[in-house]
């Protein structure tokens, strides 16, 4: 995007209060998606956010990829994108104004110039829910379609003889068991489990109880504390979950078992990175300083995997799905451009005994709860 007047003087004085504002620009869009009952990825959420706010001010990302990179998180809405870009914008502006009018102006032709490359002038509504209660038990997906359910304790009061399934992530692996209600009372909900299930709660949390058969939908629940001796935790249900985000995954993303030094060629050049996880359909990979690329570029991904003790040279044609700029560190999330290519048979081989390490590894960790 082009520089807009007094760019310079903006960034050179307000320095301070600009990582400040930016700062309090990710947590006012945190606080509108969690308005919207939308569950996105909390990491990058922010980082994302983050990408959008250095945009604004003119560290040279396109509008475009910060709109793909959004609507990335939010499953493809763009409606919803846009509204929490247009409202995390107001509030910036509010906040600088406060604290440093004398660069209003300088802020105002920032805003206008990313307002006008995303489309953000248009008018951008979507209903907020007005009390906790309703937001406990609606779920709004564009602010005109709205699902209305039933109490979330009376539906697990009704579901107390039944058997419930929890879901969590352990490094990227789903981890799935049945549970039993043992207690609810005082919108406290205790849950008895296997043991592994608890052991990755405790990793990673928070808990999801799956819909079934007495629950209407999801629910993302706040973990209040253990019992391993007799394998149930205490839950407090808080809110409807129509995309919980291990469900959405098509493949476990597979943390590594060890530094995997990764190249990433493009057209621009290499990128030297390290391998953060990787699934049947991409890969993601990070780096201290990194090329700015656009969603969509085409690289060449170069690594080593280990496998059964052999050490198999990885070539992979990948499309650059977003680069996220987050604290000063790149991250890469790719997708896989072919799932013909030669190296896939050895991807299929990684993951699968990644997946199984992994597991192995949570269950050594249950193990010495006994």
């Amino acid at each position: 995007m082009q520089k807009y007047e007094g760019y310079e003087n903006l960034i050179l004085q307000c320095e301070t209060l600009l990582d400040e504002c930016e700062i309090n620009f990710v947590k006012k869009a945190k606080s509108l998606l969690k308005e919207q009952d939308f569950y996105a990825d909390p990491d990058d959420f922010e980082s994302v956010m983050s990408v959008a706010f250095r945009a604004i001010i003119g560290y040279g990302t396109s509008a475009k990829s910060v709109l793909d990179g959004l609507k990335a998180c939010l499953n493809k809405d763009e409606k919803l994108a846009k509204y929490i870009l247009k409202n995390s914008i107001l509030d910036f502006k509010k906040n600088f104004k406060e604290k440093e009018p004398r660069f209003e102006n300088t802020l105002e032709a920032a805003i206008a110039r990313f307002s006008s490359d995303f489309g953000l002038n248009e008018d951008i509504v979507i209903k907020k829910a007005e009390q906790e209660q309703i937001q406990t038990n609606t779920i709004s997906f564009d602010g005109e379609n709205t699902l209305i359910f039933g109490d979330i304790f009376s539906e697990l009061k009704a579901a107390k003889e039944s058997e419930l399934w929890l879901l969590n992530l352990y490094k990227g692996v789903p981890i799935k068991n049945k549970a039993k209600i043992t207690d609810i009372e005082n919108e406290k909900l205790s849950l008895k489990t296997e043991l592994i299930q608890l052991i990755g709660i405790k990793e990673e949390g928070p808990a999801f109880i799956l819909k079934g058969e007495n629950i209407s939908s999801d629910i993302e629940c706040k973990v209040l504390n253990f019992n391993f001796g007799a394998g149930v935790v205490m839950l407090e249900p808080f809110r409807r979950s129509t995309k919980t985000a291990a469900l959405l995954r098509a493949h476990p993303r597979i943390q590594p078992s060890k530094l995997t030094p990764v190249s990433l060629l493009c057209d621009n050049g290499r990128i030297d990175a390290q391998l953060f996880d990787i699934s049947r359909g991409g890969l993601g990979a990070i780096c201290a300083n990194g090329l700015r690329l656009q969603s969509g570029s085409k690289l060449k991904a170069i690594f080593n995997l280990e496998i059964a003790g052999v050490l198999k040279q990885i070539d992979l044609n990948l499309e650059l799905v977003v680069a996220l700029n987050y604290q000063g560190t790149m991250r890469y999330c790719c997708k896989i451009a072919d799932t013909t290519q030669p190296c896939m048979s050895d991807i299929f081989a990684y993951t699968d005994i990644r997946q199984k390490e992994t597991l192995d590894e949570l269950s050594k960790k249950a193990q010495d709860f006994l």
